[in-house]
């Protein structure tokens, strides 16, 4: 193997996409000497669940130990790692998780060091996001999984200035640290979204692979919420919902085949667009000059329209309601079905039982 590539995110750039692409076309990929390594989250990838990627568990060792995600495992992992290159056949080898952009700079000197004791070259990969729609995009993450109730201006502001991996050309100067600049490769989220198979896409041209055999399946893996499941959400939130819960508001809405959309110009009013913006251009203006030659890093976006539309109190039209909870409604009695199924025997709820029995409350 002459390199191995981090495929680093960023997070909100289609990486669960990617990694179940890579996951589910393993066997092609390795064909055209890249190594999508079977470790780490590959089995959820596989099986086109949204995941941390191969990379999930080495990237965990790297984060700083006193983080609730970190894992004291680096020597088992890079174990791990070691025996999957010492089988590949392929030259390029692949590793997936947005998490290893938190990692900390003394773990990827390790790494880089580790890797160059076996002859193989570290590299990177990753997108960028325009910064409002990424933030935008954490935000409602943080409503669907995290239980959040601020409002979207309320959140953004409080942790914007926070998230250095958003400051594109000071990330690619970190990332210069550990691998040669040549062997660094970014790509703009925003365009290869636009294309038929999105990140997808955009990853096999970047690698020269041949397409034929290739299996491009659904890019939206991990739908957002849109306004209304988020105007639900912030309601909810206050009696701490179990995370599988927008889980099943996501799937309903990839079943309806609805893609994910940039809400950011109607989740923020105009001074806070205006603000964000400004936070960004030079650092954007540095970094589109230097890496891709250009003037504009990202094309204009939307202007805010100055109200944000959805408090937690705000109402919400009924047909609204019935749609998403009678969908949520359908996913219940469906897992209750599997359950049946794996059990040998229906599962029986007081309602079943009194229907039965010919009671009632």
């Amino acid at each position: 193997m002459k390199s191995l590539v981090l495929h680093i995110g960023i997070p909100k750039t289609g990486s669960s996409a990617l990694q179940v692409f890579c996951a589910q076309n393993r066997k092609v990929l390795v064909a055209q000497s890249l190594d999508y390594f079977e470790i780490g989250e590959f089995a959820l990838g596989a099986m086109g669940k949204i995941s941390a990627g191969n990379g999930a568990h080495l990237a965990r060792s790297f984060l700083r130990p006193k983080g609730t995600a970190y894992k004291p495992d680096r020597e088992q992992q890079l174990a791990a790692l070691d025996r999957q290159i010492a089988t590949s056949t392929c030259d390029t080898g692949f590793l997936s998780s947005e998490m290893f952009v938190f990692a900390e700079d003394a773990a990827f000197t390790e790494f880089s060091r580790w890797l160059a004791a076996r002859g193989i070259e570290l590299r990177f990969f990753y997108f960028i996001r325009e910064q409002v729609e990424f933030l935008s995009s954490s935000y409602i993450q943080q409503v669907k999984r995290h239980a959040c109730t601020e409002t979207a201006e309320e959140y953004i502001l409080r942790v914007y200035q926070r998230i250095g991996h958003i400051k594109y050309s000071k990330l690619f100067d970190r990332l210069a640290k550990f691998a040669r600049p040549e062997h660094i490769v970014c790509r703009n989220y925003d365009e290869a979204r636009a294309s038929a198979h999105g990140v997808c896409e955009e990853f096999v041209t970047t690698f020269g692979l041949d397409r034929e055999r290739l299996l491009f399946g659904d890019t939206n893996v991990n739908v957002s919420l849109d306004l209304v499941e988020t105007q639900i959400m912030l309601a909810l939130n206050r009696y701490k919902p179990r995370m599988k819960f927008s889980d099943l508001l996501v799937e309903n809405a990839a079943r309806k085949g609805r893609k994910t959309v940039d809400l950011s110009h109607v989740l923020l009013p105009s001074n806070t667009l205006e603000q964000l913006e400004a936070y960004y251009a030079a650092d954007n203006a540095r970094f589109a000059r230097a890496y891709f030659g250009k003037d504009k890093l990202f094309a204009p976006r939307h202007t805010g329209n100055g109200a944000l539309k959805h408090e937690p109190n705000a109402e919400v039209a009924l047909n609204d309601v019935v749609e998403i909870f009678g969908g949520l409604l359908v996913r219940l009695d469906e897992r209750l079905a599997a359950l049946e199924r794996r059990g040998g025997k229906p599962v029986t709820t007081t309602a079943d039982s009194q229907r039965s029995s010919g009671t009632s409350d």
